[in-house]
């Protein structure tokens, strides 16, 4: 099989039916490190290709390959079943013949499988369910990411509702306070006219009250007079008389 052509899709429904056997590929080195906790450059689930993932960990020995050559090396020394997924690998006639050598025949038992042409029923179906799988799980993530974002605006919208209803709330409360300022400028101006006027009407009432003391003792003063015209007139009369 090609790279990244239906091949892992057929070593996934295979070692289902063989769970004694353990993937050897880039894909399980990657999976191992998720599994292990290292952090890897965009996630894991993004990926280029399953039989030469790239490998941006950050980590100097998993992304110059010094793990999977450490893997390649002791796997051997293992007494287990392996299926190597090394698609690219195993299709060069040179680097398939140095695979094999790193596992002895007298340790191992070694079995090509090729597939080509078109595949069973079976392997269609269980390909089938995946790819269906796969895209029910992108269209659940489309449906939620929808709900995500008209949940997004209606949030927005109420916050917008909120602050309007805010600042409307603020305009009415200032006007109000505006008015009320308003209303005690006014009293205040109609107090201060008001004293201003009683000043002014005690100030005359006392300048009336003033003006009539003095004629009253002006006319008090005539009458003195008058009378006292009166008496040197008698005088001069009884004078006359005496005369």
């Amino acid at each position: 099989g090609l790279p990244d052509e239906g091949t892992f899709a057929w070593v996934d429904q295979f070692l289902a039916k063989n769970p004694k056997h353990v993937e050897l590929s880039g894909r399980m080195i990657l999976d191992w490190a998720e599994k292990s906790g290292v952090s890897r450059q965009g996630g894991f689930k993004g990926r280029s290709s399953n039989d030469l993932p790239d490998t941006t960990f950050g980590c100097p020995e998993l992304d110059d390959g010094t793990i999977r050559r450490a893997l390649y090396t002791i796997a051997p020394l293992q007494e287990r079943n392996y299926v190597v997924m090394e698609v690219k690998s195993n299709l060069m006639e040179e680097e398939r013949k140095a695979m094999l050598a790193r596992f002895p025949s007298a340790s191992f038992k070694k079995v090509a499988m090729v597939a080509v042409g078109d595949p069973p029923g079976d392997f269609k179906r269980k390909a089938q369910a995946v790819y269906l799988a796969e895209k029910q799980e992108t269209l659940n993530k489309a449906h939620e990411l929808q709900k995500l974002d008209k949940l997004r605006k209606k949030e927005l919208e109420k916050a917008k509702k909120q602050a309007e209803k805010a600042r409307k709330k603020a305009e009415r409360e200032q006007k109000r306070k505006l008015e009320e300022a308003r209303k005690k400028l006014e009293e205040d101006k109609k107090k201060e006219a008001e004293a201003a006027a009683g000043e002014e009407a005690k100030d005359g009432a006392e300048a009336k009250k003033e003006e009539e003391a003095k004629t009253a003792e002006k006319k008090e003063e005539e009458k003195k007079e008058e009378d006292d015209d009166e008496d040197v007139e008698e005088e001069e009369e009884e004078e006359e008389d005496d005369d």
